[in-house]
């Protein structure tokens, strides 16, 4: 009789384990970790795939998150190819009504964004703590995830 409790508990667990997996394969990610995301405008759209740098050197050989932004047909008009946001640590993102793209990395706390300035996407270091750049922009609150409000 210990056999066939054996047999149904693991049977059971079986069952349990690929429903948990079947269910964590169609959640979706977080709300500031979704993509593609198209930007307010709709003139873009948002993508960070992880892949391995091959241009910076400190970061030779990793796999990082790279900003890539295109435009709606698919054609892509940035990629941050010297990117140091590595992929085994979680980044979170959002478009701002500007069509600015903000990051915020969960390893060092630092907070980017990126903006169309004439026809170039310029990456720019927003702050840590909090603002220490010499503008009025602030990061949209549902930039970070919970536990860093």
């Amino acid at each position: 009789m210990g056999n066939k409790v054996t047999r149904r508990n693991l049977a059971l667990s079986v069952v349990a384990l690929v429903l948990g997996l079947a269910c964590a394969q169609t959640t979706p990610s977080a709300p500031n970790q979704r993509q593609p995301l198209t930007s307010p405008s709709g003139s873009f759209v948002l993508t960070l795939p992880i892949e391995e740098n091959r241009v910076n050197p400190q970061y030779e050989g990793t796999r990082v998150w790279k900003v890539t932004i295109s435009d709606p047909d698919g054609n892509v008009v940035y990629k941050d190819a010297r990117s140091e946001f590595v992929g085994y640590l979680n980044v979170y993102w959002v478009w701002d009504s500007d069509d600015r793209v903000w990051l915020y990395s969960s390893d060092t706390g630092d907070v980017f964004f990126w903006e169309l300035v004439g026809d170039e996407w310029v990456k720019t270091r927003w702050g840590a703590a909090g603002r220490e750049i010499d503008r009025p922009l602030e990061p949209p609150p549902e930039l970070y995830p919970p536990y860093a409000h």
